[in-house]
């Protein structure tokens, strides 16, 4: 299995590094930094200022746990999988050593995810269909621009997806749990 992984790992890889044209290459830089430390950080203030402002606690422990776990989550994931990034001749930002899970594609989904979560429990526009949309194009966009960048392989980015995932909707889980229960002294 490992080695049908890496195979199909390389030949993405290997096709999206032969397909970079040089014109899309700052959008996408900039587009890999919505998930980056200060812009996710930033945001998850943000969105935790406004549940507060509108009294809704649990939803801003809800942001800001997610998020943070999800940091640490990646942070000890890659150091205990230990797994190599590609070869940094083709990298078009610079990085740490280590790649799996994506912790930008973990985080994107976690943190966007997270705020796509609380703008359907708020009810805050109309059409949430279309703020979820966004969210998940925009998480996909973020996963996809680390191959591109040249820093991830494609099965690191489905990782972070994968567990952001799973710890979003567990965070989700608990929260519902929590508020059922009416243990709203958070």
């Amino acid at each position: 299995m490992n080695g049908l992984i890496s195979s199909v790992d390389a030949n993405i890889y290997d096709w999206v590094i032969s397909h970079r044209v040089s014109w899309l290459t700052e959008p996408v830089r900039l587009l890999s930094d919505l998930a980056g430390a200060a812009l996710t950080t930033a945001f998850v203030v943000l969105v935790a200022l406004c549940a507060l402002h509108r009294r809704r606690y649990l939803d801003a422990v809800f942001v800001v746990v997610a998020s943070v776990v999800a940091h640490l989550l990646s942070a000890g994931l890659k150091v205990s999988v230990g797994r190599a990034r590609p070869e940094s001749v083709d990298w078009l930002v610079q990085v740490g050593d280590l790649a799996f899970p994506s912790g930008h594609a973990l985080q994107a989904l976690v943190t966007y995810g997270s705020f796509g979560i609380l703008v359907w429990r708020w009810q805050l526009v109309q059409s949430r269909k279309l703020v979820i949309a966004t969210v998940v194009m925009l998480t996909f966009a973020v996963g996809c621009s680390r191959v591109y960048l040249g820093v991830h392989w494609p099965s690191d980015v489905v990782g972070g997806w994968a567990i952001g995932a799973a710890w979003l909707g567990l965070c989700w889980s608990i929260l519902h749990f929590v508020e059922t229960r009416n243990w709203r002294r958070c």
